[in-house]
C-alpha cells in the first residue's frame, strides 16, 4: 500500500472551521463540532479504512490542534477496519472520551451486528450511514436508537433543496410507487 497519510481536504476543513471558530463565530456556544478518523485516501478515488489505535488517536490530536478545541463534540469512526479488532477501535475513542477529548462517538457506515458489536465497549452516540431511495442497505439500523436521518449534500443548492423539502408529505400510495423503483 502507498504511504498513507490523512485527507489532506480534512486539513483544510479543520484548519478553516479552527479559524471561524477562534474568530468568535456566532452561536459557537450552542454548536456541536462534529468530525472523523480512520479512513485514508492513497490516491484518486481510493479510500481504505485505517483502524489502528495509534493512528486514531493521532488523527483526534490533529483535530484538535488545528480546530484550535480542548473537546471535539462528535467524534465519528469513518468505517471499521476489518484489519483491526472492532473493540480495539472503539475502545481507543471511548479512551479518548474518558480523558476528555472526545464529548461522544460515532459510527460511519456500519450494519447492525457492527453496531451491536461496538456497543459492547462503548456508548455509540450516533450512526451515519447513507441511505436514500435507492440506496437502502442501512434500513435495519434505522431502528437503533442512535440513527437520525440527515440529509446528505455536496453542495449549497442541494441543501436548499433539502430544506424546501421538508413539509413534503407523501401519501402511502406515492412513497409505494418510489420504493418500487430502487
Amino acid at each position: 500500500m502507498p504511504a498513507i497519510l490523512p485527507y489532506a481536504g480534512r486539513a483544510t476543513s479543520h484548519l478553516a472551521a479552527g479559524n471561524h471558530l477562534a474568530a468568535g463565530c456566532a452561536g459557537r456556544a450552542r454548536s456541536t463540532i462534529a468530525t472523523k478518523a480512520g479512513l485514508v485516501r492513497t490516491g484518486p478515488d481510493q479510500w481504505h479504512p485505517v483502524g489502528r489505535p495509534e493512528y486514531l488517536r493521532q488523527c483526534a490530536e490533529l483535530s484538535l490542534r488545528r480546530l484550535g478545541l480542548e473537546t471535539i463534540g462528535l467524534y465519528q469512526l469513518h468505517r471499521i477496519d476489518p484489519q483491526v479488532p472492532a473493540a480495539d477501535q472503539v475502545g481507543t475513542l471511548d479512551e479518548l472520551r474518558k480523558e476528555g477529548k472526545i464529548r461522544y462517538i460515532g459510527l460511519s457506515e456500519v450494519g447492525m451486528a457492527e453496531l451491536v458489536e461496538a456497543r459492547l465497549t462503548a456508548r455509540i452516540a450516533s450512526v451515519q450511514n447513507r441511505y436514500n431511495l435507492i440506496s437502502r442497505q442501512s434500513e435495519d439500523v434505522l431502528d437503533s436508537p442512535v440513527m437520525l436521518p440527515i440529509p446528505g449534500t455536496a453542495s449549497v443548492v442541494h441543501l436548499e433543496e433539502n430544506i424546501a423539502s421538508a413539509p413534503v408529505e407523501l401519501t402511502d400510495e406515492q412513497f409505494g410507487a418510489l420504493s418500487t423503483m430502487s
